[in-house]
């Protein structure tokens, strides 16, 4: 007896919230205009933030080092040794320029991509016997 009440136990268990469950397949938000927008707009600010972030600490670089050398100091080797910081920061802001600008390349790529897609609906004719149907169709173009 304690076996089929087990079981008729088991058949009123909670299951999955049926408010939850997403019927169908799952969308991939990969490969969609929005997606490839989205990435662009990220890419476009990440790669001016590099430029200009790195041309501030260039021309910094080259204010600091114009400034070193032209202080009076009673050996060369005390100028060359206080200019290290200097060409430390126009080395990485020549960096970031240098690493923003395919940046700022790519971000106009995956524009052109999302421009480029398109999804269409269309009816297509199926021949059954000598009668002619129609069923809809739904296409995604990508033009590369």
């Amino acid at each position: 007896m304690a076996e089929l009440s087990q079981a008729q136990d088991s058949l009123h268990t909670a299951g999955p919230n049926p408010s939850n469950v997403r019927s169908g397949p799952p969308t991939n938000p990969y490969f969609s205009s929005e997606y490839y927008m989205d990435k662009s707009r990220k890419m476009k600010t990440t790669g001016w933030v590099l430029i200009s972030a790195g041309t501030v600490l260039g021309i910094t670089g080259y204010f600091v080092y114009e400034n070193t050398l032209n202080s009076d100091y009673h050996n060369f080797d005390a100028a060359v040794g206080n200019t290290f910081g200097a060409t430390l920061l126009m080395a990485g802001g020549a960096a970031m320029v240098v690493v923003g600008i395919p940046v700022l390349i790519r971000s106009g790529y995956y524009k052109r991509k999302a421009l480029n897609m398109s999804a269409m609906m269309k009816f297509e004719t199926y021949q059954t016997g000598i009668a002619f149907k129609q069923f809809p169709a739904v296409g995604l173009s990508i033009r590369l």
